[in-house]
């Protein structure tokens, strides 16, 4: 279990996912969208972060704008390694 003091919902989400995977990265761009329509539409999360100097993006989809936010950030962390 970690916690994290972050202002909204998606700074600590990004907050936590750094300090779960032991590292920090500067977020650079975050962008989101709705991909269909309705109240159970999906979102679409593009991230970009630098890390050594090098700027690399993720991208994640989901129902959930939370969810999407989080897998577009993971993958942009796996995109640096």
């Amino acid at each position: 279990e970690i916690s994290v003091i972050a202002e909204g919902t998606i700074n600590a989400i990004y907050s936590a996912i750094d300090k779960l995977t032991n590292s920090r990265h500067e977020l650079l761009e975050f962008s989101m969208k709705a991909i269909t329509e309705g109240k159970d539409a999906q979102a679409e999360v593009f991230t970009r972060i630098k890390k050594d100097d090098k700027v690399y993006s993720g991208y994640g989809a989901s129902n959930d704008i939370i969810l999407a936010a989080a897998k577009s950030y993971l993958n942009a962390i796996n995109n640096s390694y």
